[in-house]
């Protein structure tokens, strides 16, 4: 795909996610996009199904990504989930404090949603759910379990969090 061909689609995506009605959502599905040059993409809902990545710069770095957005600690990394918002939690987990949950995780980041548990930063988890929000921790030994999506508009799945308390509401 060429540079030109891909800043029209991208240019109609920002569109899309501005609820235009001249946008169209990125289709980039097994789309060659190695070498393409996605500093400053918004790739937000984009479909990047198979889509070869090689090579392609401006990519959010998982790393950075974790860095920028969620509390390092000594152990690992702070998270905020809710649950029962959206989905119901499996029958196997144990909603209590100290309690370590699993789910297998898509570890697909050409897919922004997708089968894991669903963590994010904790402004992210106020603004998009209701109810308890719970802090919980990754930790170092599990990040290898974590997916942070190329297009995440702030929450990443993971394979293994341990649940540490419910975040008190702020007056």
């Amino acid at each position: 795909m060429t540079q030109e061909k891909l800043k029209g689609i991208l240019a109609a995506h920002l569109l899309y996610l501005a609820d235009e009605p001249s946008g169209a959502r990125a289709n980039l599905s097994w789309a060659d996009l190695s070498g393409a040059d996605l500093s400053g993409a918004n790739l937000s809902g984009a479909n990047l199904s198979g889509a070869n990545l090689s090579g392609a710069e401006g990519l959010t770095s998982a790393v950075d990504f974790l860095k920028s957005h969620f509390e390092k600690t000594e152990a690992g990394y702070i998270a905020y989930k809710t649950f029962n918002s959206q989905y119901h939690a499996p029958s196997t987990w144990k909603i209590e404090k100290g309690s370590v949950i699993e789910e297998n995780v898509n570890s697909d980041r050409c897919k922004d949603c997708g089968c894991g548990i669903n963590v994010a930063p904790i402004g992210w988890v106020r603004q998009h759910y209701r109810g308890a929000v719970w802090k919980v921790l990754i930790r170092w030994e599990w990040l290898s379990g974590v997916c942070v999506p190329y297009m995440s508009d702030g929450k990443i799945r993971c394979e293994r969090v341990e649940l540490l308390e419910i975040v008190k509401e702020t007056p």
